[in-house]
């Protein structure tokens, strides 16, 4: 049996969709999270085929936290599912490598479809309009307006390679990898190093770090990786990211 996960924090839009969408197709188990841990950890646990996911679920903080989601999960297919946006925003989206972008104000029929089309490894794009209001789920009231997405913001380059100077050799390596969007198997394999081991080195770092998942490692790195481009410390190294001590 296929399964979606709506990753949604308003409790009243998540159940209104499932019921509208297990109505529609009976073969799809729908599956729930009202938190972005709650998404991981779902994630993590059993196969999901798509994932309709709200830009202002708590931890989503920019475009970059959803492109290095879908980096993560390679082989699930990722929707946005908004209350409000523009055009541009279905095209940035799209352009991010996300199988569709469904707005909550369209109709139920619209939603299932879209759901069936990516579901059927298509790319669904929302009915063109200048700009879709808030609205709530298939049958339920307006949603609450909510802020556009803001960068993340990490107190500083300074402090940033000040936590990064306190891991080890190892840790680095695994958190280089990390930000290229690698799962923790394929990280063992290049390191040669166990699973098991993998993990211990990603939870160490994390709290070294202050992080609290792998998405906002991954952000860190990126964001230093932007410095690099100004002449900060972290050079490319058989991957994406490498990072080096600062001089």
């Amino acid at each position: 049996m296929r399964r979606l996960l709506v990753a949604d924090s308003q409790g009243f839009y998540r159940s209104g969709l499932r019921a509208a969408v297990e109505a529609a197709i009976p073969s799809l188990e729908v599956v729930e999270a009202q938190s972005y841990e709650a998404m991981f950890a779902i994630l993590d646990q059993r196969p999901i085929d798509v994932v309709l996911v709200d830009p202002q679920l708590a931890g989503v903080t920019s475009l970059d936290t959803l492109k290095i989601l879908r980096a993560l999960y390679p082989c699930v297919r990722f929707a946005l599912l908004s209350a409000a946006g523009r055009q541009h925003d279905v095209f940035k989206i799209l352009a991010a490598g996300f199988s569709g972008f469904i707005f909550k104000s369209q109709g139920e029929e619209e939603i299932i479809g879209a759901i069936s089309d990516i579901l059927s490894g298509r790319v669904y794009i929302p009915p063109v309009r200048e700009e879709y209001p808030a609205a709530g789920a298939p049958g339920l009231g307006a949603a609450p307006a909510r802020p556009a997405l803001e960068a993340p913001a990490y107190g500083g380059t300074q402090k940033a390679f000040q936590e990064i100077d306190k891991l080890t050799p190892r840790q680095r390596e695994v958190l280089a990898l990390i930000a290229e969007g690698l799962p923790n198997k394929e990280i063992a394999r290049r390191l040669n190093i166990s699973e098991a081991t993998t993990k211990i080195h990603a939870g160490a770092l994390m709290r070294v770090l202050g992080v609290k998942n792998r998405t906002e490692a991954a952000l860190l790195v990126q964001s230093l990786c932007v410095k690099l481009e100004e002449g900060e410390a972290a050079f490319e190294r058989g991957g994406r990211y490498a990072l080096i001590r600062r001089p």
